[in-house]
């Protein structure tokens, strides 16, 4: 698996699905405003991977970004790794939450988790820059793989800060404790 891609999510999709990974391409159309990958963590963390220049609606705003024509079938321009929260927030330990995420983000080794106070959410965020469109798979496989250690026990931490009684300091421990597990 050490060759270097210069596709698509498609081929990206193909080629996890052939070392283990469960994951679904969503195509662009009225229900999703860009393509990605969805897949399945530990836990039930469901996580988008997306190319960040696609999120622009306008193809006009797209391609002067990115290029010609030419240049934007060359590949992705990178990768966005995301995942938002479905934790009910209590908006009374905000500013626990926001020490509590600075504490998390210490912890990953990439990534960082984000707290949208308005909005009452929390998501973690990772992007991958690709050189020319270029992927290779077996990063994308390593990533993922961090993925699936880090996000479901930090997220329990989030969690607990958020249905339970226990204190900042146990919270920070449960998450100490979660990646001893």
């Amino acid at each position: 698996m050490s060759a270097v891609l210069n596709h698509s999510l498609k081929d990206l999709t193909l080629i996890l699905h052939a070392v283990g990974y469960e994951l679904r391409l969503l195509p662009h159309d009225q229900d999703n405003p860009f393509e990605q990958l969805v897949l399945e963590l530990e836990e039930q963390i469901i996580l988008q991977i997306y190319d960040p220049a696609s999120v622009y609606v306008d193809a006009n705003e797209y391609q002067a970004l990115m290029g010609s024509q030419a240049e934007l079938e060359q590949g992705l321009g990178g990768l966005v790794f995301y995942w938002q929260s479905d934790i009910l927030l209590n908006r009374q330990r905000s500013l626990e939450t926001y020490q509590l995420l600075a504490f998390l983000n210490q912890l990953l080794p990439l990534g960082y988790f984000d707290y949208h106070f308005d909005d009452s959410v929390i998501d973690f965020t990772y992007q991958l820059a690709l050189e020319s469109g270029l992927v290779q798979p077996e990063l994308v496989a390593q990533i993922l793989e961090k993925l699936n250690f880090f996000l479901p026990r930090l997220s329990s931490a989030i969690k607990s800060l958020h249905t339970t009684d226990v204190s900042l300091a146990e919270t920070y421990e449960h998450a100490l404790n979660q990646l001893k597990s």
